[in-house]
């Protein structure tokens, strides 16, 4: 049976804007499995789809990400890449989270191995990928990538989030091999997509939902959400 590769709808894809429900809606209208958004915390701690640092008194309000888990939350088998740029807010989204009942159907990516320890604490029981880009020169080397792969354990996450310049074959090999993903970024040509999906890599990031879904289905990958955990 062929290896199950996700989908994962960047912010902004299918030329939309950044940080907007309408992007949300169109990740998974093109069929994407997991639809990135970016998380800040407004003032209140309010968290909120943002990229970019907040300025105070900025004319656009910023979705608060209470509207993407209500629109999700009727999406059967989507799931959100809570892409965390700032966590002195994760009580508050853990509480949000728990209202609404999306705690299940939520991962944490962009953290950076010293982050990990605060959101244990303050988020326990939600799925995290290690945002960690492996050095290039040591990107093939069986030793280097065995020290990795077991750092990556050890910190308790679901896998690696690389840039997808980083990823090689042995690095996706000896990751499965220790039961952790490669979830990649980001990715918008067709041919660096299939180069992808011969390595075996678990998801890939895209704002071309269309094409990597297209590539999927004719490589016999299509994803499934269950392959998430």
């Amino acid at each position: 049976m062929p290896h199950k590769i996700l989908v994962t709808a960047h912010a902004g894809c299918m030329k939309t804007a950044m940080d907007s429900l309408e992007s949300v809606y169109a990740g998974v209208a093109a069929g994407a499995d997991v639809i990135e958004v970016d998380v800040r915390f407004a003032e209140g701690e309010i968290p909120v789809l943002s990229h970019d640092p907040l300025e105070p008194g900025q004319d656009r309000r910023p979705v608060r990400l209470a509207e993407v888990l209500e629109y999700v939350e009727g999406q059967r088998g989507t799931v959100l890449n809570l892409d965390l740029k700032e966590t002195y807010g994760l009580p508050s989204l853990m509480e949000l989270l728990r209202r609404t009942g999306m705690a299940e159907r939520v991962f944490f990516t962009g953290l950076e191995p010293r982050a990990v320890p605060e959101v244990q604490r303050a988020a326990p029981g939600i799925p995290y990928l290690v945002d960690y880009q492996p050095e290039p020169w040591l990107s093939a080397n069986p030793s280097y990538l065995k020290i990795l792969a077991v750092m990556v354990k050890e910190l308790g996450a679901l896998g690696l989030n690389p840039s997808y310049q980083y990823v090689t074959e042995p690095l996706v090999d000896t990751f499965h091999a220790a039961g952790l993903k490669v979830y990649v970024w980001t990715v918008n040509r067709l041919v660096t997509m299939n180069g992808l999906i011969r390595l075996g890599v678990d998801s890939i990031t895209t704002k071309r939902v269309d094409l990597l879904v297209q590539a999927l289905r004719e490589a016999g990958c299509g994803g499934e959400v269950d392959a998430l955990a």
